[in-house]
C-alpha cells in the first residue's frame, strides 16, 4: 500500500509541476492575444468601420486574421491543458484519500 501512496505522491507533484509550466503558457498567451486585440480592435472589426472591399483583401488584413487565429487556437489549448491537469490532479488527490 505504501509503494502506491507514494507513486501517486510522485504523479501529483509531476502533474503541478506540469500545470505550473502550462499556467505560465496560458498567461502569457493570453496576455499577447489581449495586447494584439487591444492593438487591432478597429482593424479586425473592419467591415464595422466602413472599409473598402478592396481594402478588406489586403494581404494585411488577412495576415491580421491568421495571427488573431493563431493567438486564440493558442490560448484555448493552454486553457484546456490546465483543465485537464487540474482534473487529474483532483482525481489523483482522492485516490490518495481513499488510500490512507
Amino acid at each position: 500500500m505504501d509503494k502506491k501512496i507514494i507513486q501517486i505522491n510522485h504523479e501529483i507533484e509531476l502533474l503541478r509541476a506540469q500545470l505550473t509550466a502550462a499556467e505560465a503558457t496560458y498567461q502569457s498567451t493570453k496576455e499577447e492575444l489581449e495586447n494584439f486585440l487591444s492593438q487591432f480592435t478597429c482593424v479586425l472589426d473592419a467591415p464595422s468601420c466602413g472599409c473598402s472591399e478592396e481594402e478588406l483583401n489586403d494581404p494585411k488584413f488577412e495576415a491580421l486574421y491568421t495571427e488573431q487565429d493563431r493567438l486564440t487556437k493558442l490560448s484555448k489549448a493552454s486553457r484546456l491543458k490546465v483543465k485537464e491537469l487540474k482534473e487529474r490532479i483532483s482525481a489523483l488527490e482522492e485516490e490518495l484519500g481513499q488510500n490512507l
